[in-house]
């Protein structure tokens, strides 16, 4: 019976602390976005080619780090 009641509890503490962590996480990605992309030609896509095409062009791939 206390297993089950400690199981159930767990379960809701669980999914109280995802839900805040999500959205705490979308919060932060959306004003990153609004910040940082629309300045920035290669995050505005948002995409893997676009970004690395970013880091291709300064050489990162050239100078072995990336």
């Amino acid at each position: 019976m206390e297993l089950e009641r400690f199981l159930k509890s767990f379960h809701a503490v669980r999914a109280y602390l995802l839900v805040t962590l999500l959205a705490r996480f979308n919060k932060d990605w959306l004003i990153f976005q609004q910040r940082y992309a629309k300045s920035n030609h290669y995050l505005n896509t948002m995409t893997l080619d676009g970004i690395l095409n970013h880091f291709y062009q300064r050489g990162f791939y050239a100078k072995g780090i990336l």
